[in-house]
Parts: structure tokens; C-alpha cells; sequence
């Protein structure tokens, strides 16, 4: 497993690097400072394959489940998180999100309040991970598109998010009020004129259809939390989650905004 954070092409400073390089390299890739690589497998790996010898950050393990949940919840899914929240809200890049002060404070409560308390890891060490990475957030060197990491939110918000809002409902029987709000939002999102879906036809006909039909706010929660192709189940069966995320829904109609909301948590 790899944990670092590759933006991709640096459209805004190819012409610099190039004239540096002197040459023209169409394969160009911006990325963090910070990487970590666990490797899975015997101890004779290491012997075999002493990457860590090198200046790497490696981690062999037996088992690199916990690194990998750690890694998709926590920093994958923070990201998922804002995306929505973000272009709802005007933000347009990562390091925007985490300097405006309600969706950084939003950021903050998810990680550190609802993501973490579900992973099976020492919790000094998932609050020590947590901080590293709002500190990768908030690297000035890194322009991370919330518009790019918005490809295919469906399936990511199955995979990053959603693990940890169904376990923290099922260990404590409470919604994480701030997992939910992203839900919602990214619903919001998909069925905004003015946004262009990046996601599957599938997921393109179906909010298309949904914009189209002019239901009301429940009906539209109910027909996506039922649409198991997208979730793996019906969602509609998580009680109060249907219920949460049309009074949220309604709200965001109305135009409330992010800070509302952390207003109400505090």
C-alpha cells in the first residue's frame, strides 16, 4: 500500500518547469513530500528487499489491513468529505478547505470525532496519523482540485465514507451527524444544474432522472439510499438516516451554509 498525495499534472507551472528542465516533459506529476509504503508479507521480505535502508519510509508488516483502513478513512475520506461541501460552498482546492474556518473545523470533527473512533488501531496513533495528515492538507505547494478528487464521488463515498458511518451507527446507535451532512451534500451536488457529474452513465441517468422528476426532498433521499447498486444495500433501513438527511436536505435548499451546521455541533 502506498499513502501519498499525487495531485497529478501541475497545469500551472509546467512552463516554468520546463524552461528549469530544458526540455518539454508532457509527463510532469506534482506530489507531496511525505510517502509511506507498507508491505505486506514474511519477515524474509525485508531481508530480501531492505527498502527501508534506503531513506524510504517502509513499513513490513504481516498484515497491512489497519494501515489501509487507516489510510482510506482517514485521509481518503476526509477528502470525499469536502469535495461536496467544498464546491457547494466555492472552495475550489484542498488547501482552501482546510483554511476556511468552518470546513476546517468541519474536517477536524469527522476525522477526529467520528472516522477515528471506528478504526481497529491504537488511538495515539490514529490521533498522531489524523494531524499529519491536516498538516499534508495544508501544504502551500500542493494545488489539489476538489473538482478532481470529485471523479466518481459515488463509488468513493462507498468505499471511504460510508465503512465508517455504518460502523459508528452500528458500535454506538447514533448517526455521525457529520458523515451524514456529506452524504447530503453530495447528493446536493449531483443534482445541481451547474455541476457536471464525472461519475458512471449509470450514476449520470439516475441523477438525471431524479433532477428531472421534481419529487419531493424525501422521496429523492428514499430513491437514493434505496439504489443498492450504488451502496451494496438499501440505506433506507439505517434508522433515522432517512429521516437526518431530508431535514438536512431541506436545510441546504434553503441556502444554509457549512457554518450553520458546525454551529449546531458545538
Amino acid at each position: 500500500m502506498v499513502d501519498r498525495i499525487v495531485p497529478g499534472y501541475p497545469k500551472d507551472e509546467a512552463e516554468e518547469i520546463r524552461a528549469s528542465i530544458g526540455f518539454n516533459d508532457n509527463l510532469i506529476v506534482s506530489s507531496e513530500v511525505f510517502h509511506l509504503w507498507v508491505i505486506e508479507g514474511a519477515k524474509e521480505i525485508q531481508q530480501a528487499f531492505p527498502a527501508d535502508k534506503c531513506g524510504l519510509n517502509v513499513i513490513y508488516t504481516h498484515d497491512l489491513t489497519p494501515y489501509r483502513t487507516r489510510k482510506v478513512r482517514i485521509l481518503n475520506g476526509a477528502h470525499t468529505c469536502m469535495v461536496p461541501i467544498g464546491l457547494l460552498n466555492e472552495i475550489d482546492t484542498v488547501l482552501e478547505s482546510v483554511e476556511d474556518k468552518w470546513l476546517s473545523s468541519y474536517v477536524h470533527q469527522i476525522i477526529f470525532n467520528e472516522i477515528a473512533s471506528t478504526i481497529n488501531l491504537p488511538k495515539q496513533a490514529l490521533e498522531t496519523y489524523a494531524n499529519e495528515v491536516l498538516e499534508r492538507f495544508k501544504n502551500p505547494f500542493i494545488r489539489h482540485e476538489l473538482q478532481s478528487i470529485a471523479l466518481n464521488s459515488i463509488s468513493k463515498y462507498k468505499v471511504r465514507v460510508l465503512p465508517s458511518l455504518l460502523d459508528y451507527y452500528n458500535t454506538t446507535k447514533k448517526l455521525p451527524k457529520g458523515l451524514v451532512l456529506a452524504f447530503t451534500h453530495l447528493i446536493k451536488l449531483y443534482l445541481t444544474d451547474t455541476f457536471t457529474i464525472q461519475d458512471s452513465d449509470e450514476v449520470k441517468i439516475f441523477f438525471s432522472n431524479l433532477r428531472a422528476s421534481k419529487n419531493s426532498v424525501r422521496h429523492i433521499i428514499d430513491k437514493v439510499l434505496a439504489k443498492q447498486a450504488f451502496w451494496g444495500t438499501d440505506l433506507n433501513l439505517v434508522a433515522g438516516l432517512p429521516e437526518l438527511m431530508t431535514s438536512q436536505m431541506s436545510l441546504l435548499n434553503y441556502g444554509i451554509k457549512i457554518s450553520n451546521f458546525i454551529e449546531e455541533e458545538a
